[in-house]
């Protein structure tokens, strides 16, 4: 996809997200946290293994064990 350069890279994810093909967890970085993303990861049945940003004000636990 190629988007605008001021376009946010949340959104960018966002619509992609119908796009991932099947899978149990996205492991992503801080720098994907977003309100916008998990909802539509959850959607496809995709667990969000994302750590919350730093200032989020209620922090979402992760609940996704390391893969061995």
């Amino acid at each position: 996809m190629l988007s605008q350069g001021r376009m946010n890279d949340q959104k960018g994810a966002r619509l992609l997200a119908p796009l991932l093909p099947r899978a149990r967890a996205l492991i992503a970085g801080r720098g994907d946290d977003s309100n916008a993303l998990r909802p539509a990861l959850a959607g496809r049945g995709i667990e969000a293994c994302i750590p919350s940003r730093k200032n989020r004000k209620q922090p979402i636990r992760n609940t996704q064990r390391p893969i061995d």
